[in-house]
């Protein structure tokens, strides 16, 4: 044999093995021997479920699975945000392996949550603390603040946040709760599943002989050099071995309660027993719960999620309780990306100022937290029992989180197989682009009553939110609804909605957002039925009418408007901007308004009352050939109607936009029928061809 050949079988020799696992040659070639199968990103029909992959760091190839649970039931309020870390060993699977996919797919519809899975660097190739790095790279990503990822943004709610994971993925969650701890922050909860803890000396059943044991007690005293060469305490290491010598105190665990789960069967069942005597003899203020699953072994609940044992285990994990709030002195875990050194994220935490405020509505923080300060009840959508207006949530677009909330009246029971087809309204929502949504109570009772009474099809476009998502994200977001309801994909749409009598109608930000609409339709040859802008947010850097006098009784003064905008929509023209104020030099003609009729509402006593009589002069004097009608309500303010639905002058404005809304033309009598079938066709043909060009 020559040297050459002899050295190449030296390289190939076999250093390390675990048997049925995987094997590592002297040349660092890695055989791993668990058949694994990898599932891509994909709706689950069974679950309905969608999800998909998000690169979180491209430099290492650190990535994240998100899991969405379908939000029919679920747009009232934001998920709870689940991180998980998979195991394996650290050596083998990843976010995409098979059972995990669908572990998360069913974890994530029975719990209501939106799940994160992790896929972080595996051993040998990537030695540890590689995993830890990027678990807690990974953590720091989710809890961001001004979150770019819009499932998160959107749905997730970032102060409920729990940290899971099976074996070597249960031992990392331990490890990011100290850690987190250590640096005075909390998440909402920890859940070990089979955690991978081990060291030097035996306890209870290690050193024994039991049958049924997955994996023998030898094998695993090797794992951890393998792992963490460069280990100083081996198989003590703190990080292995949570009250080892020189381990951190475990009253230092950075959450509010902990779920250990262990197999009867499996060989870390006494570590895990012990773990959680530890954690209760330690002082911390938590709570603890340890669930033995009876005759079951490692790998359990994720091997064998239809097991009744299996579907035991997630009905705890989903009902565990909340704890007191006297349990969190720690502050919620959330982070400004870049990533700080620990001094000066402290230091920004404890520094953050406030750089702008519109009051009773939002805070802008130095470091881009936001606080909303307005009290916004979230209902799910449901069957009205008053109006009887059967309302549902539907996703748009999931990649940007883009939904809506669809509401029909009680004549649609007749309405599908008949020749007559309902109005459809597309509503958007005011808040100033930075406060509510579609699932904001005030807005979903009002629009059962709109629906109702004016018996049209309605939908409620719940757009993204400034000052996270900066403008012209609620302008894009809007046209693409508007796209998405003249596509009429929708079976509700398609079913009941005339698509050839489209009003856009908004309060407030969503007035605003109906005429820039108006206008980019009318740019494109298009035109819808009517407009019906309410209390429209329009400004501008000249004051006109009564806008500077501070004697005025509106709840808003001017100087709280002269600052949202630049907050809104930094980086353009400010107060002149033609998105805020029509009138201001380069803005496009009123003349050139994409819709046939146009309804103005003001309030007497609203600081926005002059700009939108001012709106309503102007185009009149524009030369735009449509209809347009004011109308004033005396002596009320700004959105009054959503706030006092009940009061006669709520109700004679609720009846004005009835009327508006089921008005037909003088000059459309004889035509109406057919002129519905040809304007939802061209509207559609002028939509696809703009979207070409």
């Amino acid at each position: 044999m020559s040297s050459d050949s002899a050295t190449a079988a030296g390289d190939d020799d076999i250093i390390f093995e675990l048997r049925t696992l995987i094997r590592v040659y002297r040349s660092g070639r890695v055989e791993r021997f668990e058949p694994t199968e990898f599932l891509p990103p994909s709706f689950d029909q069974t679950t309905g479920v969608d999800s998909k992959d998000i690169t979180i760091n491209p430099s290492t190839d650190l990535a994240a699975r998100l899991y969405l649970p379908s939000l029919t039931t679920e747009m009232g309020r934001k998920l709870p945000v689940v991180i998980f870390y998979h195991g394996g060993g650290f050596f083998i699977h990843r976010a995409a392996s098979a059972h995990y996919h669908n572990y998360l797919n069913h974890l994530t519809a029975k719990a209501k949550i939106l799940a994160v899975s992790i896929d972080y660097r595996l051993a040998p190739e990537h030695p540890i603390p590689a995993a830890y790095e990027d678990s807690w790279e990974a953590l720091r990503w989710v809890t961001q603040l001004q979150h770019p990822e819009p499932w998160l943004s959107k749905f997730g709610d970032l102060d409920k946040i729990f940290l899971a994971g099976d074996s070597a993925g249960a031992n990392i969650v331990h490890n990011l709760g100290m850690r987190l701890g250590k640096e005075g922050k909390k998440v909402e909860g920890m859940v070990l599943i089979n955690p991978f803890f081990w060291g030097k000396e035996r306890i209870g059943w290690e050193g024994k002989e039991r049958e049924g044991v997955t994996f023998k007690a030898e094998l695993v005293d090797g794992l951890w050099p393998f792992l963490y060469p460069e280990s100083i305490a081996g198989n003590d290491d703190p990080m292995l071995n949570p009250w080892a010598e020189g381990a951190m105190s475990l009253a230092g665990l950075g959450c509010g309660r902990v779920l250990v789960t262990v197999g009867e069967m499996d060989l870390l069942l006494d570590r895990a027993r012990v773990y959680t005597e530890k954690v209760k003899e330690s002082g911390w203020g938590g709570a603890i719960e340890l669930v033995v699953a009876e005759g079951e072994n490692h790998g359990f609940p994720l091997l064998y999620p239809g097991n009744k044992k299996a579907e035991a285990f997630m009905e705890r994990f989903v009902a565990v309780p909340s704890p007191s709030p006297s349990l969190y002195s720690l502050s919620p875990v959330r982070y400004k990306l870049p990533i700080l050194t620990m001094s000066s994220a402290a230091a920004s935490f404890l520094n953050d100022e406030i750089i702008f405020e519109l009051p009773t509505t939002m805070r802008l923080y130095q470091s881009g937290r936001v606080e909303r300060l307005v009290k916004d009840d979230i209902v799910p959508p449901a069957l009205d029992p008053n109006t009887r207006v059967k309302s549902k949530d539907v996703i748009i677009n999931p990649s940007t989180g883009l939904s809506a909330r669809l509401y029909l009246p009680p004549s649609s029971s007749t309405t599908s197989n008949s020749d007559r087809k309902l109005p459809v309204l597309l509503y958007y929502h005011g808040g100033a682009f930075c406060v509510m949504s579609a699932a904001s109570a005030v807005y979903h009772n009002y629009l059962n009553s709109l629906t109702a009474k004016a018996d049209v099809l309605t939908v409620s476009v719940d757009y993204r939110l400034a000052p996270e998502n900066p403008l012209p994200a609620a302008y894009d977001d809007s046209w693409e609804a508007l796209r998405w309801v003249v596509a009429g994909t929708d079976p509700w749409l398609s079913d009941f909605g005339n698509l050839g009598k489209i009003f856009l109608a908004g309060d407030s930000a969503g007035g605003n957002i109906s005429h820039n609409l108006g206008l980019k339709l009318g740019s494109a040859g298009m035109k819808v039925e009517g407009l019906v802008l309410i209390h429209s947010y329009f400004w501008g850097k000249e004051r006109i009418g009564a806008e500077g006098d501070e004697n005025r009784r509106s709840k808003r003064k001017a100087k709280d408007a002269d600052g949202l905008w630049p907050v809104l929509c930094p980086g353009r023209t400010e107060l002149d901007d033609p998105w805020i104020n029509p009138m201001a030099d380069g803005a496009p003609s009123l003349v050139t308004l994409g819709c046939r009729r146009v309804l103005v509402c003001v309030a007497e006593i609203d600081l926005l009352r002059d700009r939108g009589r001012f709106y309503y002069d102007k185009l009149k004097e524009s030369g735009w050939d449509g209809e347009a009608e004011f109308m004033e309500t005396e002596g009320e303010d700004h959105v009054f109607f959503l706030f006092k639905p009940h009061s006669s002058k709520a109700e004679e404005f609720e009846d004005r936009l009835v009327s508006f809304f089921n008005k037909i033309l003088e000059s459309d009598r004889d035509k109406r029928s057919n002129f519905d079938e040809i304007s939802g066709q061209s509207i559609r043909r002028i939509l696809e061809e703009y979207i070409r060009t």
